[in-house]
């Protein structure tokens, strides 16, 4: 959040609002209500991985399209249903080649004073109205914070944040991003020497951002991802050598520390969600810098799942282009460093003051994104009434600028659909076309003569052991099982043995634009190992 453009009554705001008191609550009695109750921190041993669901209905948080914007996913083996947005098109082609699969939390929102939400130009939309999007980053999210959640250790309330997963619910919000922001006071380690109150720290313990951690995932299964930190490289200074003029607060050592912690957090309580490393604004001296200094020195860099930069001042004509934004930059390097398959998001965009937003704007800058392969763009809702860097066609009148609404809403439902073609189209809107539906075909497997009756089988159950790209380990000879998410459509299984790359080529699957995970069986088997799907 590039709160350096923000007016000054903003930023006292903000300030007056992150130091506000923390409430009460505890990670073993979440409940929808929010009432308080005490639980311990989790051991850092702890085995806190939910079971799956069976693998038919895959449980498991839906995830994004892996495919880098060069090479388009391949299209569902079953015949689709034919789907283009209504919009007449024109003989200007924008894109027209293999089918490109959008990702399933394509539009995002993010803005502050999110549950108190006021309402009106400067604030966003209030709790009770609607806002039909895919997914939502909660960072500036002022009575979201930790410190406004913890109150003393193992001591949650989640009362505003039950308003927050009632919001989502309504409005069809699938997938949050959580960032690591508000350390309470009783687990920081230095003053608040920030700017605009916006920067981070490491907390004392590990076991302080393990509780936190293990007590919000389990409350708001709606966060998918967690967000290390903001924008940890800003202006021509490296990450934390100047906390004056960057967000992180802290030493460059403890950045790494920090996001140490995170990583072990994930796998050893829950592979199932995506770690986001630390997030910048989206210029090249910023991408260089944060990986230069941070990223292209830290050993564990290729296990985060996602990458983010904030595409301010972008739009659909500009939003490719390095010498506007590098986001195209960010894709280059996450991709040369660590190989296909990871996600990068536009996690903060806004226009800036001086430019027209219409609600083709925003659209047309949506479909950019899904043609650059972007896991997505959450825009930011806090403006000025159009300005600053948040300018997205705030009326006087209050929020929303209807218009301007329907280029999100209306965006929002590319999710997960395929594209193979944009025009200019008319009127100011893109055309798109492309496909929706069409899961691989799967043939019946032929029918089988029952068994000999015997004694009771023991139920099976499956064990998450993970995520795709990662190795699933376990003991013994077992039946391991590659499923697609989010509506696990896609099932491959095969008998395997320790360790077990997750991975398209183990299960022999063809590349989709989704992730998959790893679950192995419970018992093991005398099967000879398998090399293809069965």
């Amino acid at each position: 959040m590039a709160l350096k453009s923000q007016s000054p009554k903003l930023q006292k705001a903000s300030a007056l609002f992150v130091l506000a008191g923390v409430l009460l609550y505890a990670c073993g009695g979440a409940n929808d209500s929010g009432s308080a109750a005490t639980a311990p921190a989790p051991a850092p041993n702890d085995p806190a991985v939910p079971s799956p669901a069976p693998p038919a209905s895959a449980a498991t948080p839906a995830q994004p399209p892996a495919a880098p914007p060069a090479t388009p996913a391949e299209p569902p083996s079953t015949p689709p249903t034919a789907w283009s947005n209504g919009v007449a098109p024109s003989s200007t082609v924008i894109y027209e080649g293999p089918p490109i699969q959008v990702s399933p939390q394509l539009v995002g929102i993010h803005w502050t004073q999110f549950t108190s939400s006021y309402g009106g130009p400067q604030h966003g939309p209030r709790l009770d109205q609607h806002f039909k999007v895919n997914a939502f980053r909660v960072f500036g999210t002022y009575n979201l914070y930790w410190n406004k959640t913890e109150v003393s250790p193992g001591v949650f309330d989640f009362s505003e944040w039950a308003k927050a997963r009632k919001f989502w619910s309504d409005n069809g919000v699938k997938f949050v991003t959580l960032n690591l922001h508000g350390v309470p006071g009783f687990y920081q380690t230095r003053g608040e020497t920030e700017v605009g109150q916006w920067s981070m720290q490491l907390p004392k313990s590990k076991e302080a951002v393990w509780g936190w951690l293990t007590a919000v995932t389990n409350y708001a299964p709606e966060i998918k991802q967690i967000e290390v930190a903001n924008e940890v490289w800003t202006a021509d200074n490296n990450a934390g050598s100047n906390p004056s003029r960057d967000y992180w607060g802290d030493t460059n050592a403890n950045l790494r520390t920090l996001m140490d912690w995170v990583l072990d957090w994930r796998k050893t309580h829950r592979p199932d969600i995506r770690i986001q490393a630390p997030s910048v604004p989206g210029y090249s001296a910023h991408i260089n810098g944060l990986f230069t200094d941070l990223l292209d020195t830290y050993a564990r860099t290729c296990e985060f799942d996602s990458f983010s930069a904030h595409g301010y001042g972008s739009a659909s004509e500009t939003l490719h282009k390095t010498t506007n934004t590098a986001l195209p930059t960010m894709q280059q390097k996450v991709s040369a460093k660590c190989g296909p398959g990871k996600k990068i998001r536009d996690g903060e965009h806004g226009f800036w003051g001086n430019s027209t937003v219409d609600a083709a704007t925003v659209y047309n800058t949506v479909v950019r994104g899904a043609l650059m392969g972007l896991d997505g763009i959450d825009f930011f809702e806090v403006g000025s009434v159009g300005n600053d860097e948040s300018n997205l066609g705030l009326t006087a009148g209050g929020w929303p600028n209807a218009s301007v609404l329907s280029g999100f809403e209306d965006g929002a439902v590319l999710a997960g659909k395929w594209i193979t073609k944009v025009t200019t189209g008319q009127g100011g809107r893109w055309s798109v076309e492309g496909y929706t539906g069409g899961a691989p075909a799967t043939a019946a497997p032929p029918a089988t003569p029952a068994p000999p009756a015997g004694p009771p089988a023991t139920a099976l159950s499956w064990t998450a052991c993970a995520r795709e790209y990662g190795s699933c380990t376990f003991e013994g000879r077992r039946e391991v099982r590659y499923a697609g998410v989010p509506d696990g459509s896609r099932v491959i299984t095969k008998v395997a043995e320790s360790p077990l790359v997750c991975n398209d080529k183990s299960f022999g699957a063809a590349p989709t634009n989704f992730e998959s995970v790893c679950h192995y069986s419970s018992q093991t088997t005398t099967a000879p190992v398998t090399t293809a799907p069965q």
